[in-house]
């Protein structure tokens, strides 16, 4: 599967279009990964900007993004 974040060193970036993620589910998505994690969001034309960086260390970031993806598609089914 072709993966749409990148992982940097110490975070991870993924860029979401609006035309696909309305704002508000990317941000309620968002709200379940404030206790393992600190977040930053952007917002940059057509596109969301969302940082990822883990609290906890020892926790695999790239299963921390896959879960993120599946709550927003979640939450994403519940806004349309």
């Amino acid at each position: 599967m072709k993966k749409f974040y990148k992982i940097h060193n110490d975070y991870a970036e993924i860029v979401l279009s609006k035309n696909i993620y309305p704002l508000v589910c990317v941000k309620k998505a968002l709200v379940n990964f404030m206790e393992m994690s600190y977040i930053k969001l952007s917002d940059k034309g057509n596109k969301i900007i969302i940082q990822i960086a883990l609290k906890d260390l020892s926790e695999n970031l790239e299963i921390i993004v896959g879960e993120f993806y599946n709550e927003l598609l979640r939450e994403s089914l519940r806004y349309n």
